[in-house]
């Protein structure tokens, strides 16, 4: 699986087990079903942050994740949004509603919570473009 490879080449750490959890309660607060490539990084890795390409970047696990998205008021700013990690220089990465079911990657800064640009189509397409050396503004 390329996810999996990826994550594996940055040495995000596994779960001992896969949690195999069904995400209803971060899924009821923010009413839309989450992607699939995402829900099995939630399931089978932890909170990580390293350098990936040439951005640096913190993806929160599952533990942490309805807590940060409260603290921030992502949801009372932005529906149809969850942050799922930062780039530690104020900078939010989260995963957008754009259709029904369609769902892409962008970054904003948590400041404001203005134009999120596009870094991604999905989980693993953003990782895969942070993996072959793009930035966050290219």
């Amino acid at each position: 699986m390329e996810l999996e490879k990826i994550l594996s080449k940055y040495d995000f750490p596994k779960r001992a087990s896969s949690l195999e959890t069904n995400f209803e309660e971060i899924e009821k607060t923010i009413r839309f079903s989450l992607p699939e490539d995402y829900k099995y990084f939630l399931n089978n890795f932890v909170e990580h942050e390293c350098l990936l390409g040439a951005e640096y970047l913190r993806l929160w696990d599952i533990n942490s994740l309805l807590a940060h998205n409260k603290g921030y008021k992502i949801q009372k700013y932005l529906t149809n949004t969850l942050a799922i990690g930062t780039d530690m220089g104020g900078g939010c990465i989260a995963i957008e509603l754009v259709e029904e079911t369609s769902c892409r990657i962008v970054f904003m800064e948590f400041i404001g919570l203005d134009y999120p640009i596009e870094i991604g189509s999905s989980f693993t397409d953003m990782l895969k473009r942070l993996d072959n050396g793009k930035e966050w503004f290219n």
